[in-house]
Formats: C-alpha cells, sequence, structure tokens
C-alpha cells in the first residue's frame, strides 16, 4: 500500500576571492565563515595573532597575542585582509597556525541554501485514485501502476507526484566538494520496515512523538518480505558519495512494528512526521525522491485508527517554511477518499567536513 518520490538541484560557482576547491571551502553568500587566526607577518611573534571579527566587507587584522590566534568572524562576505586566510588560518613567518575550518576544528562554512534550488520548498502529493474501500484507495490511473507479478512484471511499479511536479533536483555548488543538507520534512505517510540500514530512532516506537521515521542505508524488502505491499519513500542521491549511505527512507519503523506484524500499531494507518534530518549530496549532483507500490493501493489518510469509514484525516502545519510552503488544501482529498503527500523545507547547507 504505498508511494515514493525524488529530488534535483542547479550547479555554480561560490565566490570569495576564487572559485571553491576541495583544499578551500567556499565562502557563504549569506552565512558566516570561521577562519582562522592570522599571525603576524616577518616572524614579529612566534605564535599567531587573535582576527578582529569583521563585517559587511571589513578586513580581519592581526595582533600579537602569546597563544594561537582564533578566527575573527566573517558577515555578509567580509574578506580577510593579506596575510589572512579564507579558510584556516596561516600563521605569519614564526607563528603558530591559528584554528580554522580547514583544519575541522573551526565548523564547516555556512553556503546559501539556494545551493538545493527547487528542493527547498518542494510539495510532493500522492492523491488516491477515484476508487477505494475501508482505508484504502487505488492510485490514480495517471500512474500507471502495474501489480507487481515476478514474471510478468518484476519490478515493482514507481508512483510520480500529482500535476507533474519534480521529485529529482540537481545540487548547485563546485563539483568535487560535498554538502552536508540538512532538510525539514513534512507530511502524511503510511510507513514499512527496511532491510539493514540505521534507523535515526532506533527501536523507538512510532506511536512515541515526536515520530522520526529517517533510515540511513538499507533496502526496502523483496516480494516475501513480511511488509512488501506497503510503499516506500526513499531518496537516492548520485553520483554517490565517498562514506555515506547515499540512500535514505523518510518513513521507516522497526521492524517489530512493521504493519504485517502481529498486533502492530501502523497496519492499514498513515501517520503525520514533522522531523529533520541531514545528508551529503556532491556539488554537481542529483537528488531523487522515489515512491514504489507493489500493490497499486496506498493507505488513506484516515486518522489514529483504520476501519471501515475514514474518518478523521490528519493535518500538518507548514508555519515557519523558508520559503513559505505552497497553499494547498488539507487534508489532501480526491473526493471522499484521502491522499499521502510530503514537503521538504532546506534550512542548513554546509561543506561536509
Amino acid at each position: 500500500m504505498k508511494s515514493l518520490a525524488v529530488i534535483s538541484i542547479g550547479t555554480f560557482c561560490l565566490a570569495a576571492l576564487a572559485c571553491s576547491t576541495a583544499a578551500e571551502a567556499p565562502p557563504s553568500a549569506m552565512g558566516g565563515t570561521s577562519p582562522g587566526g592570522t599571525g603576524n607577518s616577518a616572524g614579529m611573534a612566534t605564535t599567531g595573532g587573535t582576527g578582529n571579527a569583521t563585517s559587511m566587507g571589513g578586513t580581519s587584522s592581526a595582533g600579537s597575542s602569546p597563544v594561537a590566534g582564533t578566527g575573527g568572524g566573517v558577515a555578509e562576505g567580509g574578506t580577510s585582509s593579506a596575510g589572512s586566510s579564507s579558510v584556516g588560518g596561516l600563521g605569519g613567518s614564526g607563528g603558530a597556525s591559528g584554528t580554522g575550518a580547514s583544519s575541522g576544528s573551526g565548523g564547516s562554512a555556512t553556503v546559501d541554501t539556494t545551493l538545493v534550488g527547487a528542493w527547498d520548498g518542494a510539495l510532493l502529493e500522492f492523491p488516491c485514485g477515484s476508487t477505494g474501500s475501508g482505508y484504502d484507495c487505488q492510485q490514480p490511473a495517471t500512474a500507471n501502476c502495474k501489480n507487481f507479478n515476478a514474471q510478468s512484471n518484476p519490478v515493482v511499479s514507481t508512483i510520480p507526484p500529482a500535476n507533474g511536479a519534480a521529485s529529482s533536483w540537481t545540487m548547485g555548488g563546485t563539483p568535487g566538494t560535498v554538502y552536508s543538507v540538512t532538510f525539514h520534512i513534512r507530511g502524511v505517510v503510511e510507513v514499512t520496515s527496511y532491510v539493514g540500514g540505521t534507523r535515526d530512532a532506533g527501536t523507538t516506537s512510532i506511536q512515541t512523538t515526536p515520530r522520526d521515521l529517517f533510515q540511513v542505508g538499507g533496502t526496502p524488502q523483496d516480494n516475501t518480505g513480511p511488509s512488501f505491499d506497503y510503499n516506500t519513500y526513499e531518496l537516492d542521491v548520485t553520483p554517490a558519495v565517498d562514506g555515506a549511505a547515499n540512500v535514505y527512507f523518510l518513513n521507516s519503523v522497526a521492524t517489530a512494528q512493521n504493519p504485517h506484524a502481529n498486533g502492530s500499531p501502523t497496519t492499514h494507518l498513515t501517520f503525520d512526521i514533522d522531523y529533520s534530518a541531514t545528508v551529503k549530496v556532491p556539488g554537481g549532483g542529483k537528488v531523487t525522491l522515489k515512491v514504489t507500490d507493489s500493490n497499486c493501493t496506498q493507505v488513506q489518510n484516515c486518522g489514529d485508527t483504520a476501519g471501515n469509514t475514514c474518518q478523521a484525516p490528519r493535518t500538518v502545519s507548514l508555519a515557519g517554511a523558508t520559503p513559505p510552503a505552497p497553499s494547498f488544501a488539507q487534508p489532501l482529498s480526491t473526493g471522499k477518499y484521502y491522499g499521502q503527500w510530503v514537503f521538504f523545507d532546506i534550512t542548513n547547507v554546509t561543506v561536509a567536513q
């Protein structure tokens, strides 16, 4: 019972003295960077000085402190003066290096969230078709969904979001640079368990709020799995980032609470989601939301209890999103049938360490 979608983002060159390279974290177009301290030149001191904080393009001055320098803050695109580094601080002749972003101890450089393009503010709707019964409804005919059959239809159907909405986005930024993208996701989804991987919430019950259904890594169940007929919500990153999972799931529950487990609290139910998660994406890479459905039937948004009548569909507040969420009527409905949806709000983008 179920559905999924995909994601993508545009590329551009981050400016701050020059385009970013793997050795130099790009400065922020909007956020501040934390450069390292600047040592005095010409051997005037044996250790680096403490950089003064600058704003609006001010330059950082070097002092002569008896301890290693700490980076002066740079706001709204401030630049460092000669002898200072825009990333990790460099000691002058005889000076000690400051603590900077390139060293890893100074934190990541914050990057403008416009790097993620239309992924920020993406609303993906998976409405019911015009037929249903009780807690289920059929996928819309426009989805061209085919019931899974190992012989005649061995590929589980991918369900597109309504109205031709994009479910894949291209990341901006510098090719070769990896970004950590944090998103706040809200919506109403059915749930399932996945094979392998690590759930953020571990074995915590789905009945514990707030609900965190995010999972790093793993694979969907095959046709022998106990809840194979429930939709997947899978987020894929390509090309792969070394050392990262590159596959994430948005609707994961612990194996003991999969929809077909005995006495499970998830059988024939959808749940509201409202949590944040972080994924790594390469500059110029692609993020895709993939929703699949093995039986062309999704669980309706019926509220806390499943029954022959869908009585109390859930709604989720989208307040505080930047940019504001698109206007749409909740609950998402097709006549008397209530479908599922997800909304992405990108809240932070940094150069990954």
